[in-house]
């Protein structure tokens, strides 16, 4: 028996979280260029700790406050990695 393979859809699934994953990138290349403007923001950029301590509030060391966090981006650029990896291997013959 023959079975369709649905490469062109497996194409546009792939397409579609290649997009969300740069839609990602760009928000934490925003947050990180943010961050390298000033000597005390700069700091998080070499200090995960430091990073991860930081909450992003108006009311913390954030001149300009951003919605969500490095960490919360970089979470889910993971699951968005994960998943893009599965899918691709599955839609390579």
């Amino acid at each position: 028996m023959q079975y369709r393979g649905f490469a062109s859809l497996h194409s546009r699934v792939l397409l579609a979280q290649q997009y969300d994953i740069e839609r990602l990138e760009r928000e934490l290349d925003k947050v990180d260029s943010r961050d390298a403007e000033t000597p005390e923001t700069a700091t998080r950029l070499m200090c995960k700790r430091r990073d991860d301590l930081w909450t992003g509030d108006p009311g913390s060391e954030a001149q300009t406050p951003f919605l969500r966090t490095r960490k919360e981006i970089l979470g889910d650029l993971k699951q968005q990695l994960t998943e893009y990896g599965k899918d691709i291997e599955t839609a390579t013959p």
